[in-house]
């Protein structure tokens, strides 16, 4: 899925936010609010029509009405300028592989093999792989599993997607430490994917029945996140049910659309 697909969902999912709040407003007065602290609890105002009328209470409905009003309208505003960013972005958006960058250029340039570009994510994905990287050595003891490539990782899973990915040819690194500032985050599995010219990411969370466990996972995600890592886009999450199993159909599914 490449990234234009992406932004073309979540335009998708902006503008069914905008019909969905468009809607609400239309069934909510309007009404300017106006809040006066008292010992006894907050008194609300309201200018409706021009006219200022007493409301009372926060429990009031006017009060809730006029409250939701003012957070639709803001949500609007913000999914506006959203929809306009995407639809900017989808327009002005190309694609970085070898072999857009080579269609564009003037024929005469061209050439069959665009291995000639100097990249590591385009050409030299194999070396990459198996070039010597900074990998985790925290609980270095559960490394139990041997894998098809001939490294051991933690789980039966992690077994199975590393085998699929090397079974297909798709270059990784497992457990690769990425330094971010002052945190240090360890993806399950950083994968090559020459035809786009770049790397992904794919992780999987096993034991998601486990409170901590899911705490932990979702500490992570929001980690990917904020440092530019968008989910569906250039990080792929994989999942056990909550009984411990694993769908590896699903799991070839993620790999065949995304990774190759």
């Amino acid at each position: 899925m490449d990234f234009t697909t992406v932004a073309k969902m979540e335009l998708n999912r902006v503008l069914s936010q905008i019909e969905e709040y468009d809607r609400i407003l239309k069934n909510l007065p309007e009404g300017l609010l106006h809040r006066t602290a008292r010992k006894s609890g907050d008194k609300y105002c309201c200018i409706m029509d021009g006219k200022m009328q007493y409301i009372g209470t926060e429990d009031k409905p006017l009060v809730r009405q006029l409250k939701s009003r003012r957070f639709a309208e803001h949500a609007m505003k913000i999914l506006t300028e959203d929809e306009k960013l995407l639809v900017s972005l989808i327009e002005k958006y190309e694609p970085y592989s070898p072999e857009y960058v080579m269609s564009t250029i003037p024929l005469t340039y061209r050439t069959g093999n665009p291995d000639i570009i100097d990249g590591i994510d385009f050409i030299n994905s194999d070396e990459w792989a198996n070039a010597p990287y900074r990998q985790s050595s925290d609980y270095a003891g559960q490394l139990t599993h041997m894998t098809l490539k001939g490294h051991y990782v933690r789980s039966k899973s992690e077994a199975i997607i590393a085998n699929m990915l090397y079974s297909k040819g798709i270059p990784y690194r497992y457990e690769e430490e990425l330094v971010w500032e002052q945190s240090v985050i360890t993806p399950d599995f950083i994968v090559a994917v020459p035809s786009e010219g770049r790397i992904k990411i794919l992780e999987h969370f096993g034991m998601m029945f486990e409170p901590r466990y899911r705490n932990s996972a979702a500490w992570k995600v929001s980690q990917y996140i904020a440092h530019g890592f968008m989910p569906l886009d250039n990080i792929f999450f994989t999942y056990e049910d909550m009984n411990g199993n694993i769908d590896t159909r699903l799991i070839e599914s993620v790999i065949d659309n995304n990774f190759r």
